[in-house]
């Protein structure tokens, strides 16, 4: 007989609320190595060089994922559903033999086509960044052995290790962004793949320990066993493809219509935004999608993920209403004084937070049902409507703020398609009630948006007083 959630978890979700506070605790000192590094790279590169850094990030994320071709959800999910040692062991063994294609071929494409990729990202005045396009290019091949290493770690739940790797990241950027930023313009590339390559390392010694490995369980292995054990569906392929392809095209159609520096002030933002996230979210691919696995009517997955959602919401209203209405302080500190007009763009960016939580707990179910295609249909949609969205601000002049409002509303048609695709046998996943909390959540959210326009203290302490009583109510339904 399948365990519901309670008799899984016992105590009434105590592994959550372990997994929450390992991966929060480890969230916090990465923000704050975060935000030395930050200040470090906004006063020696400046604004041009959170732009810089923001885009090349977005390429090594491209270049990892799509190199990977998806394969990081299937070894969490192989993982996770292994029912003996032998099981996930050779399952880790063919993830390192499939590693090494992509890592290949990244390289390759380094070498023969930095230079168009170059021009395809900045326009005609790309030339000057190729150097440094064919680092990034090259050193994603680490980016792409963290990637794996923390597959397989999620898929075993191993909330610590990959608490600790994500620290080792910022932590390795912090201790080498003095040296790598006077180095010239190939400190950034340098800078962003130095954290993953530690974190690699790490994660590599931990895998190992974890399972007791040797090195003959990674003799050679014939390209059938390896697809037998990492069976890759089209369908996955082309959700990283589409996801980061999206991202660059984002990236590259801002910086073309709004210039290096303004786009420089929108990274500075969506860093806010992807840190809360990062933060809300940590916990779902090492503890929901494992939990997930062990759960097995759709009844059962229903109650689980709207209490999963419900945590979410409580937490985002709580963390969201701060970065809106402290954004100009959060600015100055984590980056200078000179960024604190891009207050209004975190404001608008942080309205995507209801409908980002959707995506994570609906997406997470179609990934546990094997439902790929439905999957890469819905966020296809949502790559449309984001990067169609800003070229028409670009085209027709509308403000850098108008992007952000399409990266929040595109969020937000997201999650609407997603209680509608999750549906199962007429019961939707994510119940009517669960829908009004979001809601009720989002619209909060746009009021704190609008305050930090008026900045009225009357107008603040009301708000603090619903919003919390609100936040307040939430944790005591999840209990």
């Amino acid at each position: 007989m399948a365990q519901s959630p309670e008799q899984l978890v016992p105590g009434r979700f105590r592994e959550l609320l372990r997994a929450v506070r390992l991966t929060s605790s480890s969230t916090l000192l990465t923000v704050v190595f975060g935000v030395a590094s930050n200040k470090l790279i906004a006063h020696y590169a400046g604004s041009s060089g959170i732009g810089l850094i923001g885009i090349y990030r977005t390429l090594v994320y491209l270049a990892s994922t799509v190199g990977l071709l998806g394969v990081t959800d299937v070894m969490t999910r192989g993982i996770a559903r292994a029912k003996t040692k032998e099981e996930s062991t050779a399952i880790i063994g063919a993830s390192a033999h499939f590693l090494v294609l992509p890592v290949l071929v990244v390289l390759l494409v380094a070498f023969f086509f930095a230079a168009p990729i170059t021009s395809a990202m900045f326009g005609s005045s790309g030339s000057e960044h190729v150097d440094e396009v064919r680092v990034v290019l090259a050193l994603s091949s680490a980016s792409m052995g963290y990637a794996v290493v923390q597959a397989i770690l999620n898929g075993q739940a191993a909330v610590r290790e990959i608490a600790s790797l994500s620290v080792a990241v910022s932590f390795a950027t912090l201790a080498l962004s003095y040296p790598f930023l006077k180095i010239g313009p190939l400190g950034l590339p340098l800078l962003i793949s130095v954290g993953p390559f530690a974190a690699m390392l790490l994660g590599v010694r931990f895998t190992w320990k974890r399972n007791g490995l040797r090195a003959a369980d990674f003799g050679f292995r014939s390209i059938a066993e390896v697809r037998a054990r990492l069976p890759i569906s089209l369908f996955l392929v082309l959700h990283p493809f589409v996801a980061t392809t999206s991202a660059l095209a984002h990236q590259s159609v801002m910086a073309r219509g709004y210039g290096i520096d303004t786009l420089g002030l929108y990274n500075a933002g969506s860093t806010l935004e992807s840190t809360a996230i990062a933060m809300l979210t940590a916990p779902m691919r090492s503890y929901f999608l494992p939990t997930l696995g062990r759960l097995e009517s759709h009844v059962e997955r229903r109650r689980f993920a709207e209490r999963m959602l419900v945590v979410l919401l409580a937490l985002i209203l709580v963390g969201g209403s701060i970065l809106i209405l402290g954004a100009p302080e959060i600015l100055s500190l984590l980056f200078a004084r000179a960024f604190t007009s891009g207050a209004s763009l975190v404001a608008a960016l942080a309205l995507s937070f209801v409908g980002q939580m959707f995506v994570w707990v609906a997406g997470m179910h179609l990934i546990h049902e094997g439902r790929f295609g439905t999957w890469v249909a819905v966020d296809t949609v949502w790559a449309l409507l984001r990067v169609g969205g800003t070229y028409a601000c670009v085209r027709y002049g509308a403000p850098i703020v108008a992007a952000a409002f399409v990266h929040a509303g595109a969020y937000t048609v997201l999650g609407v398609i997603y209680v509608f695709v999750t549906r199962e046998k007429g019961v939707a996943l994510i119940s009517g009630r669960a829908i009004g909390t979001s809601l009720a959540v989002l619209a909060l959210l746009g009021a704190a948006s609008w305050l930090a326009t008026s900045r009225t203290a009357f107008g603040i302490g009301v708000y603090v007083a619903c919003a919390g009583a609100f936040a307040w109510s939430l944790a005591r339904r999840w209990k």
